[in-house]
């Protein structure tokens, strides 16, 4: 999904800044405590936010990590960071309901909170873990079409995007009615797969590829289109900047099905943190 204009100048410039940051960091100036005014900082979101098995680990059970974006953020606004987001996190997680001993999250708002992240909606109906298992599994079944998991799956996407775009609008308002002077920025997820070609990180049925490309680009433009129906909160697009940096790039910003010390299977790695992290600041104009 692709919103004209605006969007791709935003991508561009978030892209230029991401890119930039990563080769001046050990040159960039200081940035003074609460920079920007943004010195109580709150961040919601599931297991692309958290960072299972990203060390350093400061949350087991919401395999929350002490080196994910919200903490790089933080660091570079000099704000004292509340980190709500866990693993499995749904956008019933967010606004109605504890997940496990994790509260609800905007239990960690009040009315003090200047900036407020939300990532969320790839758990919600499984979305992604049905592409990231059912899709390798049929893979490795003997089939007799190039697209298999889109056979078996494609029908239920479009109403999925749908009501999934309903309820993050949802968690939006949420956030507002807990702080209503905070800056509300709706992350989106980093790319997985490339648009064609298989690897061993990702062993995927290759006609499914391109489909499965389509399915987190519309997720992405449903996280978008929930930002613009609020009126009131900032869209970053990850899915964009992330374009050569899927899981089976020389570069990958998020790890297949075979991880390392850096992240788990399926969620992003340090590099994808920082690229995070850098987006958002660059949004924000920190």
């Amino acid at each position: 999904m692709k919103s004209g204009m605006r969007r791709t100048t935003a991508v561009l410039a978030i892209g230029a800044a991401v890119a930039l940051a990563s080769t001046t960091s050990a040159a960039a100036a200081p940035v003074p405590e609460g920079a920007a005014g943004y010195d109580s900082y709150v961040s919601l979101g599931d297991s692309f936010t958290s960072g299972p098995a990203l060390p350093p680990v400061v949350n087991g059970l919401c395999g929350r990590s002490g080196a994910n974006y919200p903490h790089l953020l933080a660091d570079d606004l000099g704000a004292e960071l509340t980190d709500m987001s866990c693993g499995g996190a749904t956008t019933a997680n967010i606004d109605q309901g504890p997940q496990g001993a994790n509260p609800v999250q905007v239990a960690g708002i009040g009315p003090e909170t200047k900036l407020v992240t939300l990532s969320i909606g790839g758990n919600d109906e499984m979305l992604y873990a049905r592409l990231m298992m059912r899709c390798r599994m049929v893979a490795a079944r003997p089939h007799f079409l190039s697209n298999p998991c889109q056979a078996a799956l494609g029908w239920q996407i479009p109403g999925m995007l749908e009501r999934t775009q309903a309820k993050v609008l949802r968690n939006i308002a949420a956030i507002h009615a807990k702080a209503p002077v905070a800056k509300v920025v709706l992350v989106g997820y980093p790319r997985i797969g490339g648009t064609e070609g298989t690897c061993a990180a990702l062993p995927v049925a290759p006609g499914d590829v391109p489909w499965m490309a389509q399915v987190e680009d519309g997720l992405s433009g449903a996280m978008e289109k929930a930002a613009e129906q609020d009126g009131n909160a900032t869209f970053v697009d990850m899915h964009e900047p992330s374009t050569d940096h899927h899981a089976c790039s020389a570069d990958p910003w998020v790890n297949g099905v075979v991880a390392g010390s850096d992240g788990a299977i399926g969620h992003p790695n340090a590099n994808g943190m920082r690229a995070t992290a850098d987006a958002i600041r660059a949004a924000l104009g920190a």
